[in-house]
């Protein structure tokens, strides 16, 4: 528990990833919102080790929510029947390079 709160801001961004991650594997839905609520309300009544931990579980249920609702957007894109295609395009230069 110490080495958690030692880094708060790792365990919080390592988190949110861990939650994206879980949304390739399994979509979850708006349960997953309710539940990090839930985590945070939970941390706000706890002491201060025991909160970051909280914090981390609320980060990873409101990451899977996220990914999993950005994945189901991406599913109804309406370039899904593009996907795995190729075109050709033309790029045309209308002004000289300049330095960024």
């Amino acid at each position: 528990m110490r080495a958690l709160a030692q880094r708060p801001a790792q365990v919080s961004a390592a988190s949110v990833c861990v939650g994206l991650a879980f949304a390739n594997v399994a979509r979850g839905g708006f349960a997953l919102l309710a539940l990090g609520g839930s985590a945070l309300v939970a941390a706000a009544l706890v002491s201060a080790p025991v909160r970051i931990a909280w914090l981390a579980v609320a980060a990873v249920l409101c990451g899977w929510w996220w990914g999993s609702a950005r994945l189901d957007t991406l599913d109804r894109s309406p370039l899904r029947p593009r996907i795995g295609t190729a075109e050709r395009v033309r790029l045309v230069v209308t002004s000289r390079p300049g330095k960024g």
